[in-house]
């Protein structure tokens, strides 16, 4: 087997943002491979990582490490890739390649760590997250983004500044900021959100009495959305809901355990009739309805890692997400 890197990043549809992202297009054999090339790799969210992968024709996983269980998780979901430690699972006409195991190799130092920008640190991403839902947003003044995302006046310029540098953001002859590149934005906030922000969210997890509790539940009585599995059902009737995702005021969070008679786990179970409930992050002044913006439910698939969530995921982006980037 040859394995040749014949471009450091791909090119046209296939671009990735290099500050954060870095990509390759590989030719193993006859065949030509977009590949995923991530350093520190277990720190980014599983789901993530194969959201990505699927996204290209011919899409590979490369990475600092891939440990016995990802190895397993990543086979499963028929994610090929290789590791410097010699970790792999490559299938082409003419072979078959599986290895786990192999102990961690030295730490990169070409890849390292990508060093931390607060445009994706937990407060930056309240700010590029109220970006995403409102890309006009970018030229308002900055006590406007700043009031919009909750946060304080410091962090938007920071924010503003990473972003360019990201090649995200363009500043015109007038004056006038405009985001470009957007999928490559929220690309990078759905692998950064899991990790980043949304732990620091968690008000609790639950067990229901019965799996369709959640059905005809008066949710807005305590200021609560539907988000996850239950959105991503709304929002491309494409999913049986297994786990009841809410964002809701941790004020109202006793009220909705008494009137739905929840049960507080020690630990998640993610089966049927689990219930989590984490704590809003955005400006919750518009009319939202009973669901989280799809943005939102999009993240919250992915982030679960799960082959039937993936794929509705992927349903969710094409059918109502893309819209935002043409």
């Amino acid at each position: 087997m040859r394995i040749k890197v014949i471009a450091r990043e791909a090119r046209d549809k296939f671009a990735r943002d290099q500050i954060v992202n870095q990509g390759a297009v590989l030719r193993i054999d006859d065949r030509e491979y977009i590949a995923e090339v991530k350093a520190w790799a277990q720190h980014v969210p599983l789901g993530a990582i194969v959201d990505m992968v699927k996204r290209y024709p011919n899409g590979m996983l490369v990475a600092d490490y891939v440990n016995p269980k990802m190895a397993e998780r990543l086979r499963n979901l028929d994610v090929q890739f290789f590791d410097t430690a010699g970790n792999a699972f490559i299938r082409t006409p003419y072979h078959h390649i599986w290895v786990k195991g192999n102990r961690k190799a030295g730490v990169p130092t070409r890849l390292g760590r990508p060093r931390k920008r607060r445009a994706f640190t937990a407060t930056g991403l309240k700010v590029t997250y109220a970006l995403l839902r409102r890309p006009d947003l970018i030229d308002e003044p900055y006590r406007v983004i700043a009031a919009t995302a909750d946060v304080a006046l410091g962090t938007v310029g920071q924010v503003i500044d990473d972003l360019a540098a990201a090649g995200l953001l363009i500043v015109e002859r007038n004056g006038k900021r405009r985001l470009v590149r957007l999928e490559a934005l929220l690309e990078t906030w759905v692998e950064r959100y899991p990790a980043a922000l949304r732990p620091k969210l968690q008000l609790g997890y639950f067990q229901a009495p019965q799996a369709d509790w959640w059905i005809d539940f008066p949710i807005t009585e305590f200021g609560g959305l539907w988000a996850g599995e239950i959105a991503g059902a709304y929002y491309t009737h494409y999913l049986q809901p297994v786990v009841a995702t809410i964002y809701m005021p941790k004020e109202k969070l006793n009220a909705l355990i008494a009137k739905a008679r929840l049960r507080r786990l020690v630990e998640p179970t993610y089966e049927a009739k689990m219930v989590e409930i984490l704590a809003p992050f955005w400006d919750r002044g518009g009319n939202e309805g009973m669901y989280v913006h799809p943005i939102l439910a999009y993240a919250d698939l992915i982030g679960t890692g799960d082959a039937r969530n993936l794929e509705v995921a992927q349903k969710l982006f094409d059918e109502r997400i893309a819209r935002y980037f043409r």
